[in-house]
């Protein structure tokens, strides 16, 4: 992507998703509707201002179908939205179809900035929410600014997912999302021949999705991109469908050596693992190969010691290859002394909603405790100082129709120290 006189953004989408998917995932999602996203008319919050809130609408936007979009979260107190859309006539690259928002981004050092939106739709004229059986969402241009910038997407597991081959981006699953970053380098223009840098997720019968669209900065920046989404198709044969649930993938300091387990679900074909070690996140080491138990029915664990690992801070990730060699990523996550070591996390409970746990400090002062419904909606959110070795935290949450939680726990730099899904009672 580009920007509107110097640069332009095409990071988009963290997207936790109601969605109920099927065998097929509907095939390749071919029967998806094409959206036009045309001029937005602001319907929510003051025309000259943008905030937490704010709504506009795209009326029509596809036969009968009106789409709605809702400022959720604005992650850094020096982003702001430049322009809901702006048209190719006046943006001079993109394309008017595609939803194209101009964001500022100021950031002042190593960090990540984004925008979270809703995206709903409805019955067109009306407030009926309307259920898509299939939609596909592409982002195109998925890259840099050559100078220390990346635009990254992550999404609410969508099931299915789309790349061309070789592809630029780096893909990744947790086990709850899937996460697409794009290279610093930048790539002309905002344009669609160039599938290397586009990226395409398919989800099933939904009514609504949340969205992040944000940046990670390496060293100072201010600059304003372009981002552009199709609510569309492009690859009809080169659909993924993640063929594990990680469940949870962790790495510990024992006695000097680093232990790496993790836990899967609906291991259902053929699947090899090779945890990877790196320094700075970009190099990526093999650690040790594993060939999972496909055969054996429901969840899994496995676990890798690394013996060779040197001293200081260290990156572990999870490769997933299956039969027909494509690859996916899990999350990545620090080990850096004895702090995240003794980060813990016990008696972790949501009931009448509230969540309760006893968190064990390991050196961590501060941390931020954030909980999701599956449908990608906030249930809370809190800040909390450890002043103790062990300590009990209470949360009080919205109530999920599906009793289904997301909860994350993030230290003072951002870096998650614990994630997991939670029935709530």
């Amino acid at each position: 992507m580009k920007l509107k006189s110097t640069l332009i953004f095409t990071s988009f989408l963290l997207s936790l998703i109601l969605l109920i998917p099927t065998a097929e995932l509907t095939a390749q999602c071919s029967n998806a509707p094409n959206f036009s996203m045309k001029n937005p008319k602001k319907v929510k919050g003051l025309p000259s201002s943008t905030k937490i809130g704010d709504q506009w609408i795209f009326a029509s936007a596809a036969p009968g179908i009106d789409v709605y979009i809702e400022i959720l979260v604005m992650k850094n107190a020096t982003i702001s939205l430049a322009q809901m859309d702006a048209s190719k006539s006046a943006a001079g690259q993109g394309y008017d179809d595609a939803w194209q928002p101009y964001v500022s981004h100021n950031h002042k050092g190593n960090d990540t900035s984004y925008l979270e939106w809703k995206i709903f739709f409805k019955k067109a004229g009306t407030q009926t929410d309307t259920v898509l059986p299939c939609l596909a969402v592409t982002a195109v241009d998925v890259d840099g600014d050559s100078n220390g910038l990346k635009e990254f997407i992550e999404a609410g597991t969508p099931g299915g997912y789309a790349i061309q081959t070789p592809t630029t981006l780096t893909v990744s699953f947790d086990g709850i999302r899937s996460k697409a970053i794009g290279k610093v380098n930048t790539i002309n223009l905002i344009d669609s021949s160039r599938r290397e840098a586009m990226f395409q997720m398919n989800f099933v019968n939904v009514s609504s999705i949340v969205y992040r669209n944000g940046a990670i900065a390496s060293g100072s920046t201010n600059q304003t991109r372009h981002t552009s989404i199709f609510f569309r198709p492009f690859f009809m044969n080169q659909l993924v469908i993640l063929p594990i649930k990680l469940l949870d993938f962790t790495a510990r300091e024992t006695n000097g050596f680093i232990t790496i387990d993790w836990l899967v679900d609906e291991e259902n074909e053929p699947v090899e693992y090779t945890v990877q070690r790196s320094a700075d996140m970009e190099n990526w080491q093999p650690v040790e190969k594993i060939r999972g138990n496909h055969q054996a029915r429901g969840k899994k664990k496995y676990q890798v010691i690394d013996k060779q690992a040197a001293q200081g801070k260290k990156f572990y990730r999870l490769k997933q290859t299956d039969e027909q060699g494509r690859i996916s990523y899990s999350k990545s996550v620090t080990v850096n002394g004895v702090s995240e070591a003794l980060f813990k996390v016990n008696q972790l409970l949501i009931a009448n909603n509230r969540l309760e746990a006893q968190v064990y400090q390991g050196g961590e002062k501060d941390i931020t405790i954030t909980v999701h419904s599956l449908n990608g909606m906030l249930a809370g959110s809190k800040n909390f100082q450890l002043k103790n070795p062990n300590n009990s935290v209470l949360l009080d949450i919205k109530q999920s129709s599906n009793k289904i939680y997301v909860v994350t726990i993030r230290n003072f730099d951002g870096e998650v120290l614990y994630q997991s899904k939670i029935y709530g009672y």
